[in-house]
């Protein structure tokens, strides 16, 4: 946070929708978790960088049936990934909370 980089365009969709990106512990890289649209706050996903951002190589969806917004993640001491997140479907409104083993974000 001392310094900062030039402003860059990225490749990454985003529906003018918050994203946040951790550095984890336990394992390699970062952690970013986001709404992978360009045009709604749907598809919240988890993605995975090992070269600080440049790219996200391991990706997955995790709220492919409902609206995603605001989310906030946090990795424990188990190395673990938990995200909150906003969640609206045809069953309603509500907060979310997914526990994901990192090693299920690399598997294909």
């Amino acid at each position: 946070g001392e310094t900062w980089s030039p402003l860059t365009e990225t490749n990454i969709p985003n529906p003018s929708a918050s994203l946040q990106v951790i550095r984890l512990k336990h394992s390699k890289g970062w952690a970013m978790v986001f709404n992978d649209s360009d045009q709604r706050r749907e598809k919240l996903s988890v993605a995975l960088s090992y070269d600080e951002g440049e790219t996200w190589p391991d990706k997955r969806v995790i709220t492919p049936r409902t609206d995603g917004s605001y989310p906030s993640m946090i990795e424990s001491s188990d190395g673990w990934i938990h995200v909150t997140c906003s969640v609206k479907s045809d069953e309603g409104k509500g907060i979310a909370h997914y526990r994901i083993n990192p090693k299920w974000l690399t598997k294909r």
